[in-house]
């Protein structure tokens, strides 16, 4: 404002027009002259009751949060303005006389330009509340700022004008901003006597910090500063707020003053700070005492900070850092992955005569080989107390030992990346102390490098199983999935933060909910729905030409509370999840389902269990370094969503043999109390992270092999039983790339045999391990190279022939009945046809969907001995377009059939479930709420950015996508409303 005012406010030659005017023109008779305020020589940043002894105060009414107004703020030496310093200032000038007068005037201008005209009005008002006068003036539309040049006057007949208020109008409806408006020469007719003081008792004064209580009986820092905070209570404004900081003990008193008023402290009391006060100390004991007056006495409150500056010599050793995305030791032995949000902790001691230093933060820099230093400067998330500790294991077990870094995405993509703490600071002091080692180098003095490299995708299908042998049998297709794939999300070497975009689970498709009456919890029923999951996922990867990724993995979601199962090697797992009928999912259930999801698909990349301490299934990973299924190493939950809170959790590594005691590897079974069965803590340990890492680390840039031809092949599925015993699942042919290998090893082989008992095709594999149950399952899936004129498929063990299928010398055939050309689907639809097979052979059938949007079949029903099936189609995609294909096999040959035309099955709309914040949860002030949220649409898949529109029921639009919220939410409680908007408008 002091560059407006130098420029446009000529409030002196203003005045020698204004008295030129008042000798050319009439002008009405006064008892005396008027009383002018032009605000010159007026010291205080704010106007309050400055000018009291002439009658008159300037008392801002209450803002829109009901917090009561300062006043308003002198600007420069020769105007005020009404918002000085204030975004969104919708309180107007509020000037009150003690006496009644017959005549109140002000000037108005604006401190910027206007493009549209601007009313500004002035009301003049009786002690009771009566309008008495009203006046406006236009300001605008203006190429530059409006001088104050611009009079607001009212006159009343008799001495009434208790009150005026002057501000911007707005239209109605709408609450006008005075940001801007600046006001000078207030003019009166009377002076009146100063306003008596309305309030019977002195100002009440708390000192929340420094703390004074009995617990903390004074304060002591190292540096010459302290935190001021407090609370004062007055019912007149207030006319003095004074600190006073006194070295005790000493004589003379020695003392430190700073005046607090309408800086800190408000004349109208309230909450002050915090705020820290810097260099008024002195060395030792400090008394520190706040007072306050009003009209009526004084109040204060006091406490004792002591001042211990650090002592000369004093430094710090860097003693090591640690870049942990999940799990890590201090060697950084374990892989780290590119843009996977990461966590490095530093740890120090403290050298010389000073032991131990409080508030101690940090700062990081990071440089890329070659390259210019990163920025910004990296501010640790946390403050520590240092101590002279080199004890580093001890460190890592407590979060608050070390400084805590949270990397920006910039530092954490893909590459290499050196990382130094480049700067030390008590509270925001920087600390000019020397520190050993903190540039991160190694003994020859060249950088410690880090490097974060590429993973592949987890490319996921998930399948929903109602659960027909349990009460509650509906499984929860959203929560459970979002919440227990973001807790697996953590714990893989996975990029990103699920259901985030840029996450390294890849969510393809929820599959419609189908039934299954597979008792889950018998080793049998265990088995054949593992069976079952592999049908469908062969009916997955039998796609013609559809880009569908071959290492997809197929999970199913069934609500038996069984736990799960998964095949070792393979692509299928189950696991347990919520019922809906069961309300809403708890939060720590996320935890639980994740940890068992986890393990599932953990065994399909060939992980065992990974101890024998809690009845896990044998054999288990004998390699496995840690006792009990234990961690071994301090772990961190990074990515924060609806399970976990903000900052970093760290992960427990005791020893104890209570499972309550420490976190286990989830390929244990230790989370699960023996006691109470209830589920514990579950995390991650190096061991199984560095294996998974191996099972994902992208080499495609290093050595890109050549994709596998299409060809027609058959699927060669069974089951092998703990005597040897092997059962066979009715094969088919079909005409894909997939591959399961190469056949050239394995204890197995499938044996394509012709009429005269030639071998045409010999095809090597190992059986697969089924990981659940209480006995051990064995099963192969395989896909082999099809031979014409074979007659016979042997299944040797070595060379002696297991099991064993004739090939019929007909195809069976297949026509679709229905749905008819042009019909429309409701939410259960029903698909009919008619099939046969010459050599009268039993057929099993499959049904697959097209939605014409792709060339994605999902399959929908399978394992079909009759010729109809009834299915579920809330989570088909939408379609005007749809198809339904039915495959008919008689163990080996295969036909299929499609129906004649396409039909109509309704668009939908999206699935949409709130992660954070959570329901209930409390902000701090100026805090931004961090929106999570899953959204699946059947058509679209996962949905994210502006697609997803958060709303306040106090604020309006608060934000897009993921992420924060565009803004900090106004104070009070809110309705926040996620919609998410599929491409369809939906």
């Amino acid at each position: 404002m002091n560059n407006f005012t130098t420029a446009v406010l000529r409030t002196a030659g203003f005045l020698g027009a204004a008295i030129l005017l008042s000798l050319l023109l009439p002008t009405p008779m006064r008892a005396q002259a008027p009383v002018i305020i032009d605000f010159d020589g007026i010291q205080s940043t704010l106007i309050f009751n400055q000018f009291a002894s002439q009658g008159i105060t300037f008392n801002g009414p209450l803002a829109r949060d009901f917090s009561p107004t300062p006043g308003f703020a002198h600007s420069g030496t020769k105007a005020i303005e009404l918002c000085f310093a204030q975004e969104f200032c919708s309180a107007p000038l509020n000037i009150n006389f003690t006496v009644g007068q017959a005549h109140a005037k002000v000037w108005v201008g604006y401190t910027a330009q206007l493009t549209q005209p601007t009313r500004v009005t002035m009301q003049a008002l009786a002690g009771n509340g009566q309008l008495v006068g009203q006046t406006s003036v236009v300001l605008g539309p203006s190429a530059g700022p409006v001088p104050v040049q611009n009079p607001l006057e009212v006159n009343s007949p008799s001495a009434n004008i208790r009150q005026v208020i002057v501000g911007l109008a707005a239209p109605a409806g709408e609450t006008a901003f005075n940001n801007g408006l600046v006001i000078d020469d207030v003019e009166f007719g009377t002076a009146g006597p100063a306003p008596t003081c309305g309030a019977a008792v002195p100002p009440t004064v708390s000192l929340d910090q420094p703390a004074n209580t009995l617990q903390t009986p004074e304060v002591i820092v190292q540096t010459n500063e302290f935190l001021l905070e407090g609370d004062v209570q007055t019912l007149a404004p207030l006319d003095v707020a004074r600190l006073t900081v006194t070295k005790t003990p000493g004589f003379p008193a020695i003392t430190n003053t700073a005046d607090l008023l309408s800086t800190i402290v408000q004349r109208d009391g309230g909450n002050f700070g915090a705020i820290r006060m810097n260099g008024i100390l002195f060395p030792g004991r400090n008394r520190i005492s706040v007072r306050m007056e009003n009209c009526a006495g004084a109040g204060a409150d006091t406490a004792v900070v002591v001042f211990n500056p650090i002592a000369a010599g004093t430094g710090f050793k860097f003693l090591g850092l640690e870049v942990n995305q999940a799990t890590q030791d201090l060697t950084n032995s374990v892989p780290l992955v590119g843009e996977k949000p990461t966590l490095v902790r530093v740890y120090v001691s403290v050298t010389g005569p000073t032991t131990s230093i409080d508030s101690l933060s940090g700062a990081l820099t990071a440089k890329r080989p070659g390259g210019p230093t990163l920025t910004p400067l990296l501010r640790s998330i946390n403050i520590i107390k240092a101590n002279s500790s080199t004890d580093v294991q001890a460190k890592r077990r407590d979060l608050t030992a070390s400084l805590n870094f949270m990397l920006p995405a910039d530092w954490f993509r893909t590459g290499t990346l050196h990382l130094e703490l480049s700067k030390l600071f008590i509270n925001e002091a920087e600390l000019n102390l020397p520190c050993a080692g903190c540039g991160n180098v190694d003994e020859i003095g060249a950088p410690r490098f880090v490097v974060f490299r590429r993973t592949k995708t987890l490319n996921l299908v998930l399948a929903p199983y109602e659960y027909s042998l349990s009460q509650t049998p509906t499984p929860d297709i959203l929560f459970t999935p979002m919440g227990a794939l973001q807790w697996l999300n953590n714990v893989y070497p996975l990029a990103g933060s699920f259901p985030s975009s840029g996450s390294g689970i890849r969510l393809l498709r929820i599959l419609p909910a189908r039934p299954t009456t597979r008792d889950l919890h018998a080793s049998g029923g265990i088995g054949d729905f593992l069976d079952d999951l592999q049908d469908v996922m062969n009916d997955l990867q039998d796609q013609n030409g559809s880009n569908w990724p071959s290492d997809a993995r197929l999970f199913g979601m069934v609500p038996s509370g069984s736990g799960g199962a998964g095949r070792m090697p393979g692509n299928v797992a189950y696991g347990d999840t919520w019922a809906v009928e069961n309300g809403l999912v708890p939060q720590p259930n996320y935890e639980s389902y994740g940890s068992i999801w986890a393990q599932e698909i953990a065994h399909n990349l060939g992980r065992k269990h990974v101890s024998t301490s809690h009845g896990e299934q044998p054999p288990s990973d004998s390699s496995f370094p840690f006792p009990h299924g234990g961690i071994g190493q301090p772990g961190a939950a990074i990515i924060t969503g609806y399970w976990i809170t903000s900052p970093p959790s760290l992960i427990s590594t005791g020893t104890a043999a209570d499972c309550i005691a420490h976190a286990h590897d989830f390929m244990s079974y230790g989370s699960v109390n023996s006691a109470s069965g209830e589920h514990t803590r579950s995390w991650v340990s190096p061991f199984t992270y560095k294996a998974l890492f191996k099972a994902f680390e992208d080499l495609s840039q290093v050595s890109a092999a050549a994709p596998p031809e299409r060809a027609e092949k058959l699927i060669v599925a069974g089951r092998i039983t703990e005597n040897g015993t092997v059962t066979l699942r009715p094969f088919r042919r079909v005409t894909t790339e997939f591959t399961t290998g190469p056949g050239t090893k394995g204890e197995y082989s499938v044996e394509l045999v012709d009429a005269a008992g030639r071998t045409l095709l010999s095809h090597r594999f190992d059986e697969r391990e089924d990981e659940g149950g209480k006995f051990h399952l064995r099963s192969f899936n395989e896909y082999v190279l099809w031979r014409d004129g074979t007659q016979e498929i042997l299944i040797k063990r070595g060379k002696t022939v297991v099991a064993k299928r004739a090939v019929s010398p007909h195809k069976p055939w297949v026509r679709v009945l229905t749905p008819k050309q042009g019909q429309t689907w409701g939410r259960k639809a029903t698909i009919t046809w008619e099939a046969g097979d010459e050599d009268k052979d039993s057929l099993t059938y499959t049904v697959l969907y097209n939605s014409g949007l792709d060339s994605v079949w999902l399959p929908i029903a399978s394992g079909l001995t009759r010729p109809s099936a009834t299915v579920d189609t809330s989570l088909l995609p939408g379609s005007a377009r749809a198809r339904v294909r039915v495959r008919a096999t008689d163990g080996v040959n295969t036909a299929e059939a499609e129906s004649q035309g396409t039909f109509i099955v309704a668009d939908k709309r999206p699935l949409v479930a709130i992660l954070g914040p959570i329901n209930g949860q409390v902000l701090a002030p100026g805090v931004s709420p961090q929106f999570a949220a899953a959204v699946y649409d059947p058509e679209d898949g996962m949905l994210s950015g502006t697609s997803l529109k958060w709303t306040s029921d106090r604020d309006g639009l608060v934000g897009y996508g993921l992420g924060p919220s565009m803004r900090a939410l106004s104070s009070g409680e809110h309705f926040i409303t996620l919609t998410a908007s599929d491409s369809q408008g939906n």
